[in-house]
């Protein structure tokens, strides 16, 4: 309620929104002006008193009444007088209808914010867009690098390809030209034996089918000699090698339909006794094969092609002598018996006398070996004249005491000039296993013991080893060596 008062005061009423328009509520409502400019109020009148209404013509805001206004004077001065929203809607549009010093401060905020942040995405998209730009240009660059790996290693494939086709290329011209030069070489050898062949066709004085036949590498040139199983000619290397022999002696053996598996067998088993052996006073044994339905063995060919049987046409020889011939057969055949191998067909054709005057073994075709099953107990096979007792009765059971009884034939042949029992087979196979031989005349009773000895007809009693017995001869020859 206000006091009367007599004079009317002025009075500004600041108030916000703008627009505000201020009234005056009694016994009725009169309006008194715009808020924010200078109006006179009327002095009060009597007891009459009256409500100051603000009111904003939007409707929007909620008015607000000043009471009780006593005096003038408490009036609002230069306060500021707010009008609530009625929502926070139509304060959302307070802010952009009617600005203040704070909605200007909150829309420069959140349109520097705004922008900052437009600013920030800007950024961030022009650096994805960078990014994105790089890992294309990178993603571009690699397909580039591998396109242009992928395109090295074609070209390396085809450069490849084009020198793997060059070395194919190569490789046939190089075994085109090899062949030419095989069959080129093929040729001269060819030539060679043809030639080889005509010239032992010329030379020989007999029409032998095997002279100038070709025999493995080896073409037969001259005949040697001839015996039971076969011919034996000399053979000439019919191309050049680095390690065959010159000249061989090719040992052939015709076979037929006639002979058994086990006499087939037999030739090729020489060959591999032969193999067996190395020894210098053996002939040595290189191959065998097969032409035209023969075999036809190779071994070394003696030079000179004499045997012992041209010197036994000499004896009666010194002991000295015959020591001197048969100590290199005893080692020859002592070696033998230690491979368990025995040759059980020793005799002066037998054994090869060379240039130098070195005998050796040779033809093993009877030779046993350690685990040969061929020969059937009671089958006898041999010379009768140098045969042991043993091989009589036993041929497959004889060890290497029956070539030391052998070989006391031959001393005894050396020394007397004829062989320790004479006549027809039967009768020298007769003496062999019943009858002692006669003294050797002109000898000592020691030698004559030792060669006894040899040719005991139990082979228990005979030497252990064929040097031994032919030490114990030279002994008893020189009885001071025994001292």
């Amino acid at each position: 309620m206000l006091c009367c008062s007599a004079v009317a005061e002025p009075i500004t009423f600041h108030c916000y929104p703008p627009g505000t328009k201020v009234y005056k509520r009694g016994s009725s409502e009169s309006f008194l002006g715009n808020a924010n400019e200078l109006i006179d109020l009327p002095p009060l009148e009597g007891s009459t008193f009256y409500e100051v209404v603000i009111r904003h013509p939007d409707g929007e805001h909620l008015e607000k009444i000043e009471r009780p206004l006593v005096h003038q004077r408490d009036w609002p001065g230069t306060g500021q007088i707010t009008l609530e929203p009625k929502n926070n809607w139509v304060r959302a549009k307070d802010w952009v209808r009617y600005p203040t010093a704070f909605s200007y401060l909150l829309g420069t905020t959140v349109f520097c914010g705004f922008g900052f942040l437009l600013y920030r995405g800007a950024k961030v998209g022009r650096a994805q867009m960078r990014a994105d730009r790089d890992r294309s240009q990178a993603a571009q660059r690699m397909a580039l690098a591998e396109r242009a790996q992928q395109e090295q290693e074609r070209a390396q494939r085809e450069a490849e390809r084009r020198g793997g086709e060059a070395r194919l290329a190569k490789v046939a011209q190089d075994r085109g030209r090899q062949q030419a030069q095989q069959e080129q070489e093929k040729a001269k050898q060819e030539q060679a034996v043809l030639a080889l062949r005509h010239q032992a066709l010329d030379q020989a004085q007999t029409a032998d089918p095997w002279i100038g036949l070709r025999a493995g590498s080896y073409v037969a040139v001259n005949l040697l000699g001839k015996g039971a199983s076969g011919k034996v000619y000399a053979g000439q290397l019919a191309q050049p090698h680095p390690s065959a022999p010159q000249m061989v002696a090719i040992k052939v053996i015709e076979t037929d339909e006639k002979q058994t598996p086990e006499q087939q067998a037999r030739f090729m088993s020489e060959i591999e006794v032969g193999k067996l052996l190395n020894h210098t006073n053996i002939v040595g044994y290189y191959g065998v094969t097969r032409v035209q339905g023969a075999i036809c063995i190779f071994q070394e060919l003696v030079a000179g092609g004499a045997t012992l049987r041209e010197i036994e046409k000499q004896a009666p020889l010194p002991v000295a002598e015959v020591l001197r011939w048969l100590h290199p057969v005893a080692l020859a055949l002592d070696y033998m018996h230690s491979q368990k191998v025995y040759h059980r067909d020793l005799k002066p054709e037998n054994i090869m006398i060379t240039s130098d005057g070195v005998p050796k073994i040779a033809d093993l075709g009877l030779a046993k070996k350690p685990d040969s099953t061929m020969t059937q107990t009671y089958e006898m096979h041999g010379t009768p004249a140098y045969l042991a007792p043993e091989q009589c009765l036993d041929f497959r059971s004889v060890d290497g005491r029956a070539d030391q009884y052998s070989l006391g034939c031959i001393v005894y042949q050396l020394l007397s000039s004829t062989l320790p029992f004479s006549g027809d087979v039967g009768q020298v196979l007769t003496s062999h296993l019943n009858e002692t031989p006669k003294d050797i005349p002109g000898v000592t009773d020691r030698i004559n013991q030792v060669v006894m000895r040899m040719l005991k007809k139990d082979r228990t009693h005979r030497f252990p080893t064929c040097l031994e017995a032919l030490h114990a001869l030279e002994t008893a020859d020189n009885p001071a060596l025994s001292e």
